[in-house]
């Protein structure tokens, strides 16, 4: 279910669409000079694109990210919040399919104009949307108001008042893990709108410190918490680095063999079926990353774009 943020950015999107004729053909020619300014930076090769992990002719760009032309001209691609593979920028764009955080931003590509006929209908649709979210919001807000004066924060007074159970709000209130982030860190958000209960965020924020990757992995697909527990207690509790291994495929036993690590092979979990990223990484992770890519050699990028083309083909 969209936000209002997200609602109010897509009826302002909307708004600024000319129904007009020839609108997609104005599209077409910007597409194409945008295009053109890019190969002449960046000349096509072929390799992985990142946005939908198929192997095709692609554009590389300062990121360091490839990204096919299909993906580029692509007229059904969702919008979203996306680090953007050409700017290298966390911007509203196109989402891939394949990795949902990577994208191409929508200063870099121009807005995908529908056409005119379907304007209208979607604004209309849209506004509806948002007229119904405003109102459960203040709805909300109202029955928060209580709560909020008796003392509690105004995101847990929300949260119940939206609907997740007291107990689990009331319970995450009154401990003292929670307290060293903010009310909208992605772990808190998640116990605070029902994904998780307190138990699995007070867990979750145990093992977080030394493997972030692993916990926030867990807030995306609570389902991998039990598996995420076993890999810990089998023994790669005390190795990160080999965490991550398995996460982006690697079969436990075998990372534990080359990295020479004593692991209980009786509750040693299966390997994944899929390398596992995740969708919405904090703002440091992404950092982390694009730093790490500035070092990386051809050897490592290789392997990089098997790890996707691996994750594309278990999917099939």
């Amino acid at each position: 279910m969209p936000t209002i943020q997200e609602l109010e950015f897509a009826i302002e999107q909307m708004n600024n669409i000319e129904v007009t004729e020839g609108n997609h053909d104005t599209y077409q020619i910007a597409l194409d000079r945008t295009l053109t300014q890019i190969r002449n930076r960046h000349q096509p090769n072929h390799a992985t694109c990142q946005m939908c992990s198929q192997s095709k002719s692609c554009l590389y760009p300062s990121s360091r990210r490839w990204t096919c032309e299909d993906c580029i001209r692509s007229t059904t691609l969702n919008s979203g919040r996306i680090h953007c593979n050409h700017c290298n920028q966390q911007r509203d764009g196109r989402v891939g399919t394949a990795h949902t955080n990577l994208g191409i931003c929508y200063v870099c590509i121009p807005e995908y104009i529908p056409s005119n006929s379907d304007v209208p209908a979607s604004l209309k649709k849209l506004k509806s949307q948002l007229t119904k979210k405003k109102r459960d919001y203040r709805k909300a807000v109202a029955k928060s108001q209580p709560y909020i004066e008796a003392g509690l924060g105004p995101a847990f007074a929300l949260a119940i008042a939206k609907g997740t159970p007291d107990e689990e709000v009331m319970d995450l209130w009154e401990a003292d893990w929670w307290k060293q982030y903010d009310d909208e860190d992605m772990l808190i958000v998640a116990v605070l709108d029902g994904t998780l209960t307190e138990e699995q965020g007070r867990y979750l924020n145990g093992i977080r410190s030394d493997h972030e990757r692993l916990a926030l992995t867990c807030v995306e697909n609570p389902d991998m918490i039990a598996w995420a527990d076993a890999l810990l207690e089998c023994g790669f509790n005390k190795v990160p680095d080999a965490v991550n291994n398995v996460l982006d495929g690697g079969q436990p036993h075998i990372v534990a063999r080359i990295r020479k690590m004593k692991i209980d092979a009786e509750i040693t979990p299966e390997p994944l079926k899929k390398p596992v990223l995740l969708q919405n990484p904090p703002e440091h992770m992404l950092e982390k990353e694009d730093s790490d890519n500035e070092d990386q050699n051809p050897i490592e990028e290789e392997y990089q774009e098997h790890v996707a083309e691996m994750a594309d083909d278990l999917e099939d």
